[in-house]
């Protein structure tokens, strides 16, 4: 019985979020935003804004980061990220399946990045599969990962920037993160995981408006898999999680301006010591 529900899993996933299919009825320009198998799929929002960023592929450790001193932002960021809920989202093998023994062999196997402050170790089999068919799902036309690809150019009020590897997009659109993972404003990949996967992106204390303290975002693999007995026979599923380092920003023009200021400002008193 455990093994029919494993080899099921995929199956009932796939109809996840066929509400935004209904989006393939209009046709769209065609869009930049490009995202390759394994990348790892950042979002912002702000404001009623969103900022999409494709980092290329997911890290296996250590993490990645985002020089946020790189970022030109839209309007409704205020001119720093700071205040901004963030996310990260990537799946590794989106038709990756079992590969022995042979009585699983070839059945669908479940896998997601995604950030998050909470414990990975709640997130089950069924709902990494859930989950997994919300972002990423071999040959679906209503996943986020598609959605985000059918975008089409910036028309100056939803779509304000459309690259390949940058959006700046209203959270009203239909493939936006917020209409399609952001589950009951609980950023928990659409209803289907007990946990958020976001963050708050902090202000430096103290500082003036626009400045970001550096920041981290822990970033997890789960992987949907099965246990087996002593003779090789599968009796139960399980998730494996792994962590994968941390999402990391630095700090933002305004943080870099103080620390040269400062440094400058050490310089010269130095020189006025040595006149």
């Amino acid at each position: 019985m455990t093994l029919k529900i494993g080899l099921g899993l995929r199956r009932v996933a796939a109809g996840a979020g066929l509400g935004a299919a209904a989006l393939l009825a209009a046709a769209t320009p065609a869009s930049a935003f490009s995202i390759g198998t394994g990348n790892l799929v950042v979002d912002f929002f702000k404001n009623g804004a969103e900022v999409v960023l494709n980092l290329g592929a997911a890290p296996t450790s250590g993490g990645a980061t985002i020089d946020a001193s790189t970022l030109s932002l839209p309007s409704q960021f205020g001119g720093t990220l700071a205040g901004a809920q963030v996310n990260a989202f990537a799946v590794r093998d989106p038709a990756a399946v079992f590969t022995a023994p042979p009585a699983v062999e070839g059945a669908p196997k479940a896998n997601i990045i995604l950030s998050t402050l909470g414990n990975p170790n709640a997130v089950s089999f069924q709902q990494t599969a859930d989950a997994q068919a919300q972002i990423d799902f071999p040959g679906s036309q209503s996943d986020w990962f598609f959605l985000l690809k059918s975008i089409g150019a910036a028309n100056g009020s939803s779509i304000l920037m459309n690259t390949a590897n940058t959006l700046w997009i209203a959270s009203a659109l239909p493939q936006s993160y917020t209409s399609i993972l952001n589950g009951s404003s609980q950023n928990n990949i659409g209803a289907t995981v007990p946990i958020s996967t976001a963050g708050i992106v902090p202000g430096l204390p103290g500082g003036p408006p626009g400045d970001v303290t550096d920041f981290s975002l822990p970033l997890y693999e789960i992987v949907q898999d099965f246990v087996f007995d002593m003779d090789g026979n599968p009796v139960d599923v399980k998730t494996d999680v792994a962590s994968l380092g941390s999402l990391r920003l630095v700090p933002e023009p305004g943080t870099v301006l103080l620390l040269g200021a400062g440094l400058l400002g050490l310089v010269h008193f130095g020189r006025r010591r040595d006149a």
